[in-house]
């Protein structure tokens, strides 16, 4: 009877259409994705405002820019397709800087309650690094002021009467908030790479704790204006962190204070975060077909998998020879010239730092707010600490944002 019920129920079922690829194209922005027009629409909507709510907070202006200077945003179904699609492993979004324009990948779904790293997170957080090393391209930036500065920006909300909240607490950064395996002293020196694992998800947290204080609470701003001074004018890291803060131990002290008390947040009028125009297309089937191709090209390939990836790309476009397609990102034949092999790195030398303009997002936690716990939340890897530049002057680094 069951049975007869079931095949009955399913008969009415209309089968499920096939997700379509649109494309929305904003001043800032192109995003591709399956999701519903409307929800695209909704996505690109908020990253334009998400956008104006950092150049309102940082008072910086808003340029015209070229469409090659866009962000291309690909959103893909889960964090396994963006481990698979870019290959980056063990990320749940990834950010690139690149000549051609830079490009993110984020998931569709990621976590499933404010304890978790969502898709959005991932994005904002994204794109705070975007915004960082292009509003102020010839500073240097200690690692946790950088991972900090993102996740300060991750949390973004939108509230129904239009303003944009920044500041709120990333509750999937928990673990690495409380627990105490980094020091202040350690998280400002001037090589991370040594860091153990759970240190490196404390970098993640602390980062941010130190960033929201600093930016927040406001009585030591100055001093982190100082600090950044100071190591654009090339002071060795503790040194400037000494001479900024004063005694380390005790600013320690007051971040877990600090970490134990209620936390602010910056509200920007929507007034101020008024929308831009948002141009939505489907993609054409020929597009649709070869979609899969551009995302794996576009994330770079190696001698390995360009003749896998070009190969595929070829069968893709075989029903569709005519379709134009952007030549940004499509594969080329990989190429038939002799090249010598790449030097093996030798038994136990390290391993090279992730440049900070191209490195994944930590993976998808799974922590409650103030859990001690020293279980693993990110794999990524720190990069340089600083990167060698010649000195700028004050204008070109952060300006703390006065209260």
């Amino acid at each position: 009877m069951f049975r007869k019920l079931l095949v009955l129920v399913l008969s009415f079922v209309a089968p499920s259409a096939h997700a379509t690829w649109h494309e929305a194209s904003s001043k800032h922005f192109i995003v591709y994705s399956e999701q519903r027009p409307e929800k695209l629409r909704s996505f690109a909507d908020k990253l334009e405002r998400f956008d104006k709510a950092m150049r309102v907070l940082w008072a910086r202006p808003d340029p015209e820019i070229g469409p090659a200077n866009r962000v291309t945003v690909y959103i893909v179904n889960d964090v396994a397709d963006v481990g698979r699609l870019s290959n980056i492993r063990n990320a749940a979004g990834a950010y690139r800087g690149r000549a051609t324009g830079p490009i993110a990948f984020v998931p569709r779904a990621a976590g499933t309650d404010d304890t978790d790293l969502s898709a959005t997170a991932i994005l904002f957080h994204e794109y705070a690094h975007h915004f960082m090393f292009t509003t102020w391209p010839h500073a240097a930036y200690p690692l946790w002021f950088a991972e900090g500065f993102a996740e300060f920006h991750a949390t973004t909300r939108f509230e129904k009467d239009g303003s944009v909240v920044i500041g709120y607490p990333p509750q999937y950064r928990a673990s690495g908030i409380f627990q105490d395996s980094l020091p202040l002293e350690r998280m400002l020196a001037p090589d991370t790479r040594k860091l153990r694992e759970d240190q490196q998800q404390s970098l993640y947290g602390r980062g941010w704790l130190l960033t929201h204080y600093i930016m927040i609470e406001g009585s030591r701003g100055e001093q982190g204006m100082a600090y950044l001074k100071a190591i654009n004018d090339g002071k060795p890291a503790r040194e400037a962190a000494k001479t900024a803060f004063g005694e380390l131990r005790t600013l320690d002290r007051e971040l877990d204070r600090y970490a134990r008390g209620r936390f602010g947040a910056r509200k920007i009028a929507a007034k101020a975060v008024a929308p831009e125009p948002i141009t939505l297309r489907r993609l054409t089937p020929g597009e649709e077909a070869f979609m899969e191709v551009r995302i794996r090209s576009t994330a770079g390939v190696n001698h390995e998998t360009a003749p896998r990836v070009y190969a595929a790309a070829k069968k893709a476009a075989a029903p569709s020879p005519t379709t134009p397609w952007p030549s940004a990102g499509s594969p080329k034949p990989p190429s038939t010239r002799a090249t010598s092999p790449k030097p093996k790195r030798p038994p136990g030398a390290p391993s090279p730092p992730i440049p900070s303009w191209s490195r994944p997002i930590a993976t998808k936690p799974r922590h409650r707010w103030r859990r001690r716990s020293a279980r693993r939340i990110s794999r990524s890897r720190p990069g340089k600490r600083f990167a060698r530049r010649s000195s700028p002057p004050t204008s070109s680094i952060p300006r703390i944002p006065s209260r």
